[in-house]
């Protein structure tokens, strides 16, 4: 669906990564869908967008002993290393990329579904979760004026 989607004549052009986990295989499974529609199956990570590029490099250091070619560590020893990972590799994107921004966004997709994760670009594990977000408060409006608490 989404390489037609791409495929056709709508004047959409993105590059998507879609990932879920498959209960018949028994795994989870990546797949990144190019601009033009081709589809390739990922085995073990997905990089795209605009920052992309600036971090490669560092995730074929962390990640890459599972793809071909790859020099990295391999499969992380845990859920928090693998969104510390992320997490770091998102931040040096940001830092990099003018198009990048905001916080981290991440879910965690296994067996029992998905869960999301939110940081704040430079925040470790303890900062996991809707708890962050108290701290960069949006502006509060007072007369038309935009005050901060």
């Amino acid at each position: 669906m989404l390489r037609n989607l791409l495929a056709g004549d709508g004047g959409l052009s993105a590059g998507l990564i879609c990932a879920g986990y498959d209960h018949v295989l028994g795994r989870g499974c990546i797949f990144t869908v190019g601009p033009g529609g081709t589809v390739f199956e990922e085995r073990s990570w997905a990089a795209g967008g605009s920052g992309s590029s600036f971090v490669l490099g560092h995730l074929d250091s962390r990640l890459s002993s599972g793809r071909e070619g790859g020099a990295g560590r391999g499969i992380l020893a845990s859920e928090g290393e693998a969104l510390d990972a992320v997490a770091e590799a998102i931040g040096l994107a940001m830092e990099r990329d003018g198009s990048s921004g905001g916080f981290v966004r991440m879910y965690v997709i296994d067996r029992n579904g998905r869960r999301f994760v939110t940081r704040a670009p430079g925040h470790g594990a303890g900062s996991d979760g809707p708890a962050i977000l108290r701290d960069f408060a949006p502006p509060i409006r007072s007369g038309g004026m935009i005050t901060k608490d």
